[in-house]
């Protein structure tokens, strides 16, 4: 199947001037149609790939990314510092501007502020084409030929883990934001709710949304805020964009901030290791309608500032990139067999479950606007409701799952924060990401963004979907299930300085509708 939508752009920031150092907008306003797309190639040859005029062989011993502890820091260090010089080096501020301008600090950002894929299917092999170009022009900017692109590997989980490594938090250094969090910058560490993986990890698709499928549904559309997110991009992709602030905040100005390429090395680690550890797979490709995902081409710029494809079938696979990652986390040891839910299921009903058409709203409410304080809402529930949550719950069936859904998710702003999300949680306990009443987050990484006429990113509104299966089985086992009703609770779990609380109430983060739905996640083909 034959497909010609590329990589693409135009005027990215005649709507955003913003976005980027003034010494950058006249070469993105150079940038026409033409220099940022390439004609998808449909061929399935598996030809190295050539960077930078050199030409990784199939033989060749692949480069290890290691986590930032055990990287070449002054290496990555001296490359971010020399892509920033040409910010406002007088070749990249004429008309036209020297193509080694494309490796310049503000352009790499632009890129992303303007062509990045979220919100589908698209969202990891885009980023992974993106990081791989970019780790060729820091190996340059470096001098180092063995510098890889480290990961911040936050998902260890441990305090010290989730603290922004100190080199980006000294102020001389060229990894210093200022736009940052200032807690985080002062060495606060970003929640633990911020950096849970688990409903990613056991996902067992790739094709598909949260909470089931691991990297998004199957939309040629893109953007900021809209489409149908996979769970490693809910979570925990947008709580740490979140969790950090700043430019981090912001999908317009993300890649502003040096610990954004860290942070994104992490989550292509995770989907690498999903494969590698998880034994799940990639969309099939001997199936008809994923052949645009592979023969999909991404745009980019090597080290000498020219214009690079690469097509999907190559980012499909690191082996074709040269490099590989120095560790994964453990396999997912999930909760009992599928046997024993089923089982547990037929003593609490007496019959043996079966999975509903779907999606099914089985009840609903108006939605709230957010803001610094816990807000809390109720939402009634039928008897008919009560029966399939139960019965969905209890099954863990793959053919059926029970979700929070949020419908028209938006923001006067980008509001940079995120919420943790708690069901039927007692109004004098404490809430704690560890607790059964806890069911995820919802993030508002791209939220309020919209507005932006970025090409491809224009679009009407956001949902969000959050998983509910363990939670109230959870709660059904501990005997604190309320079948009458649901309440859901949302807590803000970050430490916001004056001002940041004040951005928080202009942002004004809110959602118009909140309902309970039976999902039938299918399958991957």
């Amino acid at each position: 199947m034959n497909t010609t939508e590329t990589n693409r752009i135009a005027t990215p920031f005649s709507a955003a001037p913003t976005v980027v150092l003034t010494t950058v907008l006249s070469l993105c306003l150079w940038l026409t149609p033409t220099t940022l797309t390439a004609q998808a190639n449909t061929s399935n040859s598996q030809s190295p790939v050539q960077a930078s005029g050199q030409i990784l062989q199939d033989d060749a011993a692949p480069l290890e990314r290691t986590e930032w502890s055990k990287a070449q820091k002054a290496s990555y260090a001296k490359a971010v510092a020399e892509m920033k010089k040409l910010d406002s080096d007088p070749k990249c501020t004429k008309e036209p501007p020297d193509p080694i301008c494309h490796t310049s600090w503000s352009f790499q950002n632009s890129i992303h502020a303007g062509l990045c894929q979220h919100g589908g299917w698209q969202f990891l092999p885009w980023h992974r084409a993106y990081l791989y170009w970019f780790e060729q022009i820091i190996r340059d900017k470096s001098g180092d030929p063995k510098l890889t692109l480290p990961y911040w590997n936050y998902t260890k989980g441990g305090d010290d883990d989730r603290k922004l490594p100190a080199e980006f938090r000294d102020n001389k250094s060229s990894l210093w934001d200022p736009a940052r969090r200032k807690a985080i910058n002062d060495g606060d560490p970003m929640p633990a709710s911020a950096v849970k993986f688990n409903v990613a990890w056991a996902s067992k698709d790739f094709v598909g949304e949260s909470p089931d499928h691991f990297g998004g549904g199957r939309i040629r559309h893109h953007g900021i805020q809209g489409g149908e997110k996979g769970a490693v991009e809910v979570q925990p992709h947008d709580p740490v964009h979140n969790a950090v602030g700043g430019d981090m905040g912001s999908n317009a100005k993300a890649a502003n901030d040096a610990i954004f390429w860290l942070h994104h090395a992490e989550i292509d680690r995770l989907w690498y290791c999903w494969i590698t550890v998880q034994g799940r797979k990639n969309p099939p490709n001997d199936v008809a309608v994923n052949q645009p995902w592979y023969g999909q081409t991404y745009t980019f710029y090597d080290a000498k500032g020219a214009e690079q494809p690469l097509k999907g079938d190559k980012v499909a696979d690191i082996k074709n990139l040269g490099y590989t990652y120095d560790n994964c986390p453990p396999k997912a040891k999930l909760p009992g067999s599928e046997e024993e839910l089923v089982q547990l299921a037929m003593q609490e009903s007496g019959e043996m479950p079966v999975a509903e058409e779907s999606p099914k709203t089985l009840a609903s409410s108006k939605g709230a606007q957010l803001a610094v304080e816990p807000v809390r809402l109720t939402i009634d529930l039928s008897r008919q409701a009560q029966d399939d949550i139960e019965a969905a719950a209890l099954a863990r069936n793959p053919q059926q799952s029970v979700v929070l859904r949020f419908d028209d998710v938006v923001a006067d702003k980008p509001p940079r924060v995120y919420y943790e999300v708690y069901i039927n949680l007692p109004e004098t306990t404490q809430p704690d990401s560890n607790s059964r009443y806890y069911v995820g987050n919802l993030a508002t990484f791209g939220i309020g963004e919209a507005s932006m006429e970025m090409a491809d990113h224009t679009m009407p509104s956001a949902h969000r979907l959050i998983g509910l299966n363990s939670a109230v089985r959870a709660l059904m086992t501990s005997g604190e299930w309320d079948r009458s009703k649901m309440s859901v609770t949302f807590v803000m779990p970050l430490k916001l300085d004056t001002q940041e609380a004040a951005d928080l109430m202009q942002a004004r983060p809110r959602f118009g509708t909140i309902s309970i739905v039976l999902t039938n996640p299918g399958s991957d083909k």
